[in-house]
């Protein structure tokens, strides 16, 4: 089954939350959008944390924008007025059609396919 990963569920797991391993052993086919990947690897403190946070994020398939996810993205902003990244995210698991989980409980009401694992 696919899932989609917000940047708290990856930042949790780096920081070894439980409940975050708990909720990404649970799904083989494992997905992120490209804003996820830079924000994760932004956290890297040095080379060696790079490194290791490279070879997680390998783990997962990237999302990469393409003009559909474009316009959904700018759709949102409008009628949410959310910020860049959060739209994206939410974009791109709209026109994917995947479950997002996140921590971001704005998210939850909102949207049928924004599921919140855990909260810390």
């Amino acid at each position: 089954m696919k899932a989609m990963f917000d940047s708290n569920i990856l930042m949790d797991y780096l920081n070894q939350v439980d409940a975050s391993r708990d909720v990404l052993s649970q799904y083989q086919e494992r997905y992120i959008s490209l804003i996820t990947y830079i924000e994760v690897l932004a956290g890297a403190k040095t080379l060696q944390d790079e490194y290791v946070i490279k070879g997680f994020l390998n783990k997962f398939h990237i999302i990469i924008p393409n003009v559909k996810i474009g316009d959904q993205t700018v759709k949102l902003r409008k009628e949410y007025r959310f910020k860049l990244p959060d739209a994206l995210i939410v974009a791109s698991s709209i026109e994917q059609d995947i479950q997002l989980f996140t921590r971001d409980e704005n998210l939850l009401n909102k949207f049928a396919n924004v599921v919140i694992p855990y909260r810390l």
